[in-house]
């Protein structure tokens, strides 16, 4: 698959990765065409190899958890990622992460029908 954006969508877990992708697919959404990084917790070596080989990626969307490591991770990578002159900016899930938002989102869709 040939993807398109040169936006970067970072996450601690692939869990959170993939619960964002079927987010924005049950939004309708394209989800197909931007890239999606899980970083295996909050190491930065991950990212830094992935901006580098693909050097089309200008933006970086920090989708880090909604707590107190990954807010600090988020204060981090921003200083990194600006100072490589990237546009960078963060997107916290309304929960812990997006993996809960998602179940949430089922749940409710859930009680809906019920």
């Amino acid at each position: 698959m040939d993807v398109k954006s040169n936006t970067a969508f970072v996450f601690d877990a692939p869990i959170d990765a993939l619960s964002h992708a079927t987010l924005c697919k049950m939004k309708k959404q394209d989800y197909t065409q931007d890239h999606r990084i899980s970083l295996g917790c909050l190491g930065e070596a991950a990212l830094m190899q992935y901006l580098e080989d693909r050097p089309d990626i200008r933006n970086v969307v920090l989708c880090l958890d909604n707590d107190q490591w990954g807010r600090a991770a988020s204060v981090k990578f921003i200083g990194i990622l600006k100072d490589k002159g990237y546009t960078v900016w963060e997107e916290f899930s309304k929960k812990k992460d997006y993996n809960v938002d998602l179940v949430t989102m089922i749940e409710k869709q859930m009680k809906m029908v019920m």
